[in-house]
């Protein structure tokens, strides 16, 4: 009996050190916060007010999203939905809607926001109050981005409250229906957040896309289009799926052009994605010239 009890205390002392060393080379070495810190973060989390005022409040009416508006054109807008490489994280001539707005002489509306998921542009065009913001368009655009897949169960930050506020339950049937957030209906949140925060910091973001989560991309992105569709009441608003990171996907693109999306990868541009505007003018002129914006 003694000698299990010391057993246990060894092990458990074994499994601290272990941890601790992980801990250390993972998030020390690389710069990046310990684990404490991302518990602490979780346990705010699990405080916050998702009611679905809230939520609207957050995800449809945040003050931070990055606007562009053109006043006096006369076309009809452009909307782009997406996460922090759609939003721009440089100076704001750099980004994909201004060059858009300026190419195109639309009105170009950002509704990307950081460690946004896909889910987060259903849940916009699923509210009445979005359409009190954004007019009717003749494009929207969806920036896909590797990791996508992984967003849809947790967003990769903790840092951005909006990206905590929207999680989805999908029925073949039914269609996506909206869950409050809580402990008991995602028991397993923070497990799902260090999973991808170590696939894409670790393994140098080269995720394996599982089926299961591609054909669930593709769900999301034909909801959204239907919402867009339904209530505009209108069937030629053009969906494009703008591929930033070309992920493992080519099955995908076979879909999702039989659905009618229209499609464009950044690859296929052999653009230098280490600058960021001039990544924007490459994807911005094949977008404008493909899709004759």
């Amino acid at each position: 009996m003694k000698k299990n009890i010391i057993l246990v205390i060894v092990s458990l002392l074994a499994v601290f050190i272990i941890l601790n060393i992980l801990n250390w080379f993972i998030f020390y070495k690389n710069s990046y916060k310990p684990l404490n810190d991302y518990f602490s973060e979780y346990k705010e989390f699990l405080k916050r007010d998702i009611s679905n005022e809230n939520r609207i409040k957050q995800v449809i009416n945040d003050e931070n999203y990055r606007k562009f508006e053109n006043a006096g054109f006369k076309k009809r807008p452009v909307i782009v939905f997406g996460s922090t490489i759609a939003y721009g994280d440089s100076d704001e001539k750099d980004t994909l809607t201004y060059k858009l707005g300026k190419s195109t002489q639309r009105n170009v509306y950002n509704r990307a926001y950081g460690a946004f998921g896909i889910q987060h542009m259903l849940y916009q065009l699923q509210n009445n109050k979005f359409y009190d913001i954004v007019p009717k368009p003749e494009y929207i655009i969806y920036v896909y981005t590797n990791g996508q897949p992984q967003t849809i169960t947790t967003p990769e930050s903790l840092d951005f409250p909006p990206a905590y506020t929207v999680f989805y339950k999908y029925n073949p049937k039914k269609g996506f229906e909206l869950k409050r957030r809580t402990f008991l209906t995602d028991k397993c949140i923070i497990q799902h957040f260090i999973s991808n925060y170590l696939a894409r910091t670790i393994l140098n973001k080269n995720v394996s896309y599982n089926k299961s989560r591609e054909n669930m991309i593709i769900e999301y992105l034909k909801a959204s289009r239907e919402e867009a569709r339904k209530h505009w009441n209108d069937n030629n608003i053009k969906f494009i799926v703008l591929f930033y990171d070309n992920p493992s996907f080519d099955e995908t693109f076979d879909k999702l052009h039989k659905l009618g999306f229209y499609t464009l990868s950044e690859n296929d541009l052999k653009a230098d994605k280490n600058q960021n505007g001039q990544v924007w003018d490459k994807i911005v002129s094949a977008m404008v010239r493909k899709f004759n914006m």
